[in-house]
């Protein structure tokens, strides 16, 4: 599922550039004193001290608990079927992107291209894909049984199964803008409700004015019609009347 596996990419990589920015060299830690055993709390029953060690740690190293090569293979065949055996190679695609974001700001523009050269070529070395890969083997070992594997294989054959493939990123992403809308909607009538006694949230709550669209003229006010309206020009006068001529002798 692609949309599963980059969101695991992006959750796995959400604290690196907090991590990148730590200090190289710290100064040693200061010696701790032993703590003090923790005193029994009234009303609680007591646990014997050696309660704690009944439940086993978990290996350092994924590598050290061994897995049976039958439960393995059912493991690769279900991370096949699911597209999670590409795992590491979207973490190295995401890694070699956010080394090249950062090194742009600190290596010059024409030295980039060989550093990156240089740093994919030591990264591949390393074998992240497949050390992701067997990580991953690893945890669905501990969080399933070899029958669980099977039925998850037997689902993902069928044809539900591959409907479900298809379908359910596309049903994770609407229902995460779901869920992020319905929330979103919610607080802003809250918040409404809340501006009586807290009017400097109307401010905040004012709906932005919408920018004119690119290209429409401002509209102009009508111009002030005159207080009175304009005199009619006088009619012209009449001709004056011509004198009769005299009779003739």
């Amino acid at each position: 599922m692609k949309f599963r596996t980059a969101l695991i990419v992006a959750v796995m990589f959400i604290a690196g550039p907090a991590l990148a920015q730590a200090p190289a060299t710290q100064a040693p830690a200061a010696k701790t004193q032993p703590k003090p055993a923790a005193q029994h709390q009234p009303g609680t029953p007591a646990q014997p001290a050696h309660a704690a060690a009944k439940k086993p740690a978990a290996p350092a190293n994924p590598a050290d608990d061994k897995v049976d090569p039958e439960k393995q293979a059912a493991i690769v065949r279900l991370m096949d079927l699911t597209q999670e055996s590409k795992l590491g190679d979207g973490v190295t695609e995401f890694v070699t992107n956010q080394v090249r974001s950062a090194m742009s700001h600190t290596i010059q523009a024409d030295r980039l291209p060989k550093f990156m050269d240089s740093f994919g070529q030591k990264f591949a070395a390393s074998h992240v894909p497949g050390s992701v890969s067997d990580a991953m083997v690893h945890i669905y070992a501990r969080n399933f049984s070899t029958e669980d594997i099977r039925g998850l294989i037997k689902f993902y054959e069928s044809p539900v199964g591959q409907k479900a493939m298809k379908a359910l990123p596309d049903v994770e992403r609407d229902s995460q803008q779901a869920g992020i809308e319905i929330g979103r909607n919610a607080a802003i009538g809250i918040l409404n409700g809340m501006s009586d006694e807290y009017p400097e949230l109307k401010a905040m709550l004012r709906p932005p004015t919408p920018a004119p669209a690119p290209g429409a003229k401002p509209e102009q006010a009508p111009a002030a019609a005159s207080a009175a309206p304009a005199a009619k020009p006088a009619p012209e006068a009449a001709p004056a009347a011509q004198p009769a001529p005299a009779p003739q002798q």
